[in-house]
This record gives C-alpha cells, sequence and structure tokens, in this order.
C-alpha cells in the first residue's frame, strides 16, 4: 500500500513538472513566432536557412511532447487511483 501511494505521488509530480515544460516550451515557441515572422516572412520550418526560423517549430514539437507525457501521466495516476478505489470498495 505504501508504494502505491509513493508511485501515485510520483506519478503526479511528474506530471506537474512536464506540464510546466509544456507552458515554456509554449512562451518560446509563441515568443520565437512572434519576434522572427518578419524575419521569416512568415514561412517556418526545420529545414530554413536561417537557424531563427526553425527555432520555433523546434519548441513546438517539444511542447507537444512534454504536454502528450504530462497528460500520460496524469492519467496513469488517475487510473492507479480508481483501480485502488474499486479494490477498496470491493474488500
Amino acid at each position: 500500500m505504501l508504494n502505491r501511494k509513493r508511485t501515485q505521488k510520483w506519478l503526479i509530480l511528474a506530471m506537474a513538472g512536464m506540464l510546466i515544460f509544456a507552458a515554456i516550451f509554449w512562451v518560446y515557441a509563441v515568443s520565437g513566432f512572434s519576434l522572427s515572422y518578419a524575419a521569416c516572412d512568415g514561412t517556418f520550418a526545420l529545414d530554413s536557412k536561417l537557424a531563427r526560423c526553425g527555432r520555433p517549430v523546434v519548441f513546438l514539437w517539444l511542447f507537444w511532447v512534454c504536454f502528450a507525457a504530462g497528460i500520460s501521466c496524469g492519467l496513469a495516476a488517475l487510473a492507479r487511483a480508481l483501480l485502488a478505489r474499486r479494490k477498496q470498495h470491493q474488500n
């Protein structure tokens, strides 16, 4: 039982950390899109000639990866909590 609670806490902590990182990457991506829009003529790609035009795309991908990882950790924590509650009510 103690191990289950410890795992639950770590999953929630991992979810919070991933969502914080996702928020930071979102801010960097939006900032990069707005600051380099004129220099890149509104076209952003990883294979662009200017590194400045590819950087917001990288931050956008990092946002999606961290967001998905955070949601996955949250869903795993929720599933573990629901399964523990179901076992508790069956006994």
